[in-house]
């Protein structure tokens, strides 16, 4: 099995063959996502191959990512991951001076595709535009959106989409480690749901992110769900759905009182890092610090970290961010403090 290696660098120009990250030359990289999964769909099946596409740039990718080549074809073994590229990874608060993906994604027909540690927005000028969308022509599969901005940013007054609109009922959803928020600058009449699990027979499994805003519904659950581990906070009403459809709800923390199960927190307060749209716990929050479950030997889907990479130890936080040693000693989160940004870590200099 080879595992193919592709680049979109938003300083590009279209026409490459994606091989490089270099922005000339014909093995320059994909100008942007859409170009890249366009140019690059295939049968992975028959191929034994896996396809990583790495992202770069200082400017947004501004084009609509639209994945519905019919040449896809994947596995559970054969299947197309998206991330930064090394070094450029987000560190838990918005960056506009890295890789981010300004028109959401629009659909996809890639039955087995990971989104990991991306900056995703929505068109801001669309209304019902959702940031990450799932609709009719996924097959079976599993789409997996972990670690990953998603943010609602509306410029105009027009209603505002879902954070994930997860409406193809055929692929399983794993969804962790997520800030799914609405800007603080946002402009809109209203707008909908964090979380949206529109189909009635899907398989979700939402574990340790971080809800926040006013939200219609934080989390509309749906089918066969597991959520665990969930900052709700702001919401009109945090999580609601079909009665009977909770199959496992605990350990979710929410600012009204909706939530419910085994370890749930109801009514709480929240206190996050300062700063606009920083939604990172502090070592002083009484609302969801110290009391999630640990997800690591989870029957349904087993995680050991965080949003910004780092391990979970001693008794999970609720939530993406999990407040580190040094944070509870002052120091601020070691993914904070600009080492990983500037490239300090990454050169083998600590």
């Amino acid at each position: 099995m080879a595992e193919i290696t592709r680049y979109v660098n938003t300083a590009s120009t279209a026409g490459g063959d994606g091989t490089s990250n270099s922005t000339t030359g014909g093995t320059r990289a994909y100008a942007s996502l859409d170009e890249a999964c366009d140019s690059e769909a295939a049968d992975l099946v028959t191929a034994g191959d896996n396809l990583v596409i790495l992202c770069s740039g200082s400017t947004s990718d501004s084009i609509f990512a639209d994945f519905t080549n019919a040449a896809w074809v994947t596995s559970d073994t054969n299947d197309v991951f998206i991330k930064p590229n090394t070094g450029e990874e987000h560190s838990g608060v918005w960056n506009t001076g890295i890789y981010r993906l300004t028109s959401g994604l629009n659909n996809t027909t890639i039955d087995h595709l990971t989104l990991e540690r991306l900056q995703i927005t929505e068109d801001a000028t669309l209304s019902n535009a959702h940031v990450l969308r799932y609709s009719s022509g996924l097959d079976v599969g599993v789409q997996v959106v972990r670690q990953c901005l998603i943010k609602i940013d509306h410029s105009d007054a027009e209603q505002a989409g879902h954070g994930i609109n997860m409406q193809d009922s055929s692929p399983d959803y794993h969804i962790s480690n997520n800030i799914v928020y609405i800007s603080d600058s946002s402009s809109h009449t209203a707008v909908r749901n964090g979380l949206n699990m529109a189909g009635g027979s899907g398989k979700y499994i939402v574990y340790n992110n971080t809800i926040a805003g006013a939200w219609s519904i934080g989390i509309r659950t749906n089918g066969t769900d597991h959520v665990k581990n969930n900052i709700l906070d702001g919401a009109t009403t945090c999580i609601d759905g079909t009665v009977g459809s909770r199959n496992t709800e605990q350990y979710n923390a929410a600012s009204d009182a909706t939530v419910s199960g085994t370890g749930s927190r109801t009514n709480q307060t929240f206190t996050y890092e300062a700063g606009a749209d920083n939604y990172l716990l502090t070592s002083s929050d009484a609302g969801a610090k110290d009391f999630g479950e640990d997800l690591s030997s989870d029957t349904h889907l087993q995680i050991t970290d965080d949003i910004v990479g780092v391990t979970r130890t001693g008794t999970w936080d609720i939530g993406a961010f999990e407040v580190t040693a040094a944070a509870a000693a002052g120091k601020g989160p070691l993914i904070n403090s600009g080492l990983i940004n500037n490239g300090l870590i990454n050169s083998g200099l600590t």
